[in-house]
């Protein structure tokens, strides 16, 4: 689950790999963002998406992106948590912590 803060929030749930995620909210307009895994910190080679779902040992780097597909002026993309779970199910009891206060 992502999370885009502002005046309120806007929740959206996604696998991981996909086309560009794109939401409009009336009064504030569309917003697009990609997430993406690469292979390495040099943030090159995107992971095959064959390869999904993708599997991680617990303390093991993950290397991934989100970026706005379209600049939006005064508008800067913070991810500020992330977890992963053992199933594509954002309340599973069981998660992992990927990124706690951004």
């Amino acid at each position: 689950m992502c999370k885009y803060q502002k005046k309120s929030s806007i929740t959206t749930r996604f696998d991981a790999h996909r086309p560009a995620v794109n939401f409009t909210e009336r009064g504030f307009g569309s917003f697009s963002y990609q997430f993406e895994f690469f292979q390495s910190g040099s943030f090159k080679n995107i992971r095959d998406p064959n390869s999904y779902p993708l599997e991680y040992n617990v303390g093991q780097p993950i290397y991934m992106e989100i970026a706005p597909v379209n600049t939006v002026q005064n508008t800067e993309v913070f991810l500020e948590s992330c977890v992963a779970t053992p199933y594509d199910n954002p309340n599973y009891p069981i998660s992992y912590p990927i990124i706690t206060n951004g």
